[in-house]
C-alpha cells in the first residue's frame, strides 16, 4: 500500500499494487475490469470507493481515498476501550460489511488492519484488492492464484482449503468473528504462530478454540456469539453480518440472544440490567399480585378449613343427636316392653287366680253333686251336674243313670208346666 497525491488538488490517495499481471488471460482481465467498475460505483457508508485504477509496469493498481485513523485493534488498545465500547464498535463494523454484501460484494480478507477507525470513531473497511462479486465464478476472480486467499488468523476454513466454490458472505462472517475473538480475548480462533503449512492445516481442519478458554472473564453470551460466527461449517454460522451485529446489540441491550436457551433467572437479570427502574416497577407489581394471590389463597384455605371444621362439628353434633334420639327410643321401647311384660304377668296371675277359683268352685260343685246323689237328691244333683259341662262330667262322673234321671225329671217338669198352663 502506497500513499499518493493527485497532481491537481493534492488529494491524498491510498494506492495498492496487485501481484496479478494483466494481459495473460483475456477472460480474467475482462472480469477484473468489470469488478473494478463495480467497486468504483460502490457507495456504502464505511467503504471507500475506488477512485482510479489502471496498469503500471504490467501490474494493476487500485487507488482509493486515504483515510486517517488507526487499525481496529490499535484503536481499541490505544484508547483503552472497555468491553461494551469494543462490542459497540464491532457491531458498526458488521453494519459496514452488511452494506457491501447487499451490493453483491464480499471482501474475503477482513482483518483488524483492513478496518480503519477514523478520529470520529466511525469504522472504514479498506483494501478490496481481493474482493469478488457474488455472481462471478470464483475460480477466475481477480486474485485467483491457486493459493489460499486471505490472512492467516482471520482466514475461514474454506479459504484455507482453497474451496473457492464455497466462498460467500458467510466467509466474511467468519472474518468478523475472528476479529471479534482477537479484540475481546486478545487471540485469534486458531493458533497460527507456527510454520505456514501447519498454520494452514490448523485453520482448515481443526475446530476453533473456545473463546472462554482464551479469556475466562469474557461473558458467556459473547463467547457463544463468537463460536457461532467462527463455526467451521459455513452453514452453522450466522447467515449474514446483520444477524451477527444484531446479537452483539442484544448483548449491549442486556437482552437474551434469540437462538440461545436462556434460563428464567438469567432473563430477569438481563431485564434488571436493561432498565432497573422498570424492572423494579414490574417486580413490585408482580410482588403485589403474588402477595394478593397468596393472601387470597390463604384466606380461602382458612375459610375452607373453618367451613370444614364447622361441617365436622355439625356432623358430629348430628351424630350425637341421632345417638341420643336412638338411645331415647330404645329406652322408650324398653319401658314399653317392661310395661307390656308387667301387664302380661299381671294378666297371667289373674288368669291363674281365676282358674284356681274356678277349680275350687268346680270342686265344690262336684262335692255338692256327690252329696246330693248320696242323699237321693237326684234332681238337685242333676242341675248342678248340668252346669259343670260335658268335659267335667266325663272327667268326674261315669254314672249315666244320674244323667238319664235328670233328663227324665226335666221332661216331667215340662209336662207339668203344660198341664197347669192357663187356657186362653
Amino acid at each position: 500500500m502506497f500513499l499518493a497525491f493527485r497532481e491537481r488538488g493534492g488529494e491524498a490517495l491510498a494506492v495498492k499494487l496487485l501481484g496479478n499481471s494483466m494481459g495473460t488471460n483475456a477472460k480474467a482481465d475482462k472480469r477484473a475490469w468489470r469488478e473494478l467498475d463495480v467497486l468504483m460505483e460502490l457507495r456504502v457508508p464505511g467503504v471507500l470507493p475506488v477512485q482510479d485504477y489502471g496498469i503500471a509496469d504490467g501490474r494493476l493498481y487500485i487507488a482509493t481515498a486515504h483515510v486517517e485513523g488507526l487499525a481496529l485493534d490499535d484503536h481499541c488498545e490505544q484508547n483503552q476501550l472497555d468491553l461494551r465500547e469494543r462490542v459497540e464498535l464491532l457491531s458498526r463494523v458488521a453494519d459496514v460489511v452488511q452494506g457491501f454484501h447487499e451490493h453483491g460484494v464480499i471482501h474475503r480478507d477482513l482483518k483488524p488492519s483492513n478496518i480503519i477507525v477514523r478520529h470520529d470513531g466511525h469504522p472504514v473497511v479498506i483494501d478490496f484488492g481481493i474482493a469478488s462479486l457474488l455472481d462471478q465464478d470464483s475460480a477466475d476472480t481477480l486474485t485467483s492464484t491457486g493459493s489460499p486467499i486471505g490472512t492467516l488468523g482471520f482466514m475461514s476454513p474454506e479459504q484455507a482449503r482453497g474451496e473457492k466454490q464455497h466462498f460467500s458472505t458467510r466467509t466474511d462472517v467468519y472474518g468478523l468473528g475472528a476479529i471479534a475473538c482477537l479484540v475481546l480475548t486478545g487471540k485469534t480462533p486458531h493458533d497460527v504462530d507456527t510454520a505456514m503449512h501447519e498454520a494452514i492445516r490448523r485453520v482448515a481442519q481443526d475446530a476453533p478454540r473456545n473463546p472462554l478458554d482464551l479469556n475466562p472473564a469474557l461473558p458467556k453470551p459473547l463467547a457463544q456469539i463468537i463460536v457461532r460466527a467462527t463455526a467451521s461449517n459455513p452453514l452453522e454460522r450466522y447467515a449474514s453480518a446483520a444477524l451477527f451485529a444484531e446479537d452483539l446489540r442484544r448483548w449491549l441491550r442486556n437482552e437474551p440472544i434469540a437462538w440461545q436457551k436462556t434460563r428464567w433467572w438469567t432473563r430477569q437479570l438481563l431485564a434488571w440490567r436493561r432498565n432497573p427502574k422498570a424492572f423494579i416497577a414490574k417486580a413490585a407489581i408482580w410482588f403485589l399480585l403474588l402477595t394478593t394471590f397468596v393472601t387470597s389463597t390463604l384466606a380461602v384455605a382458612q375459610w375452607q378449613v373453618a367451613e370444614q371444621e364447622r361441617l365436622n362439628t355439625a356432623t358430629a353434633q348430628q351424630i350425637a343427636d341421632d345417638k341420643a334420639a336412638l338411645a331415647a327410643l330404645e329406652e322408650s321401647r324398653k319401658q314399653l316392653w317392661q310395661e307390656k311384660a308387667k301387664q302380661l304377668e299381671e294378666f297371667h296371675q289373674g288368669t291363674l287366680e281365676r282358674e284356681k277359683r274356678l277349680q275350687e268352685r268346680r270342686k265344690k260343685q262336684i262335692e255338692v253333686v256327690q252329696l246330693a246323689k248320696e242323699q237321693g237328691e237326684l234332681f238337685q244333683a242333676s242341675i248342678v251336674l248340668l252346669t259343670l259341662g260335658e268335659e267335667i262330667q266325663a272327667e268326674n262322673f261315669s254314672d249315666q243313670e244320674l244323667v238319664n234321671r235328670f233328663v227324665t225329671l226335666l221332661h216331667e217338669l215340662i209336662e207339668k208346666a203344660r198341664t197347669h198352663a192357663p187356657e186362653n
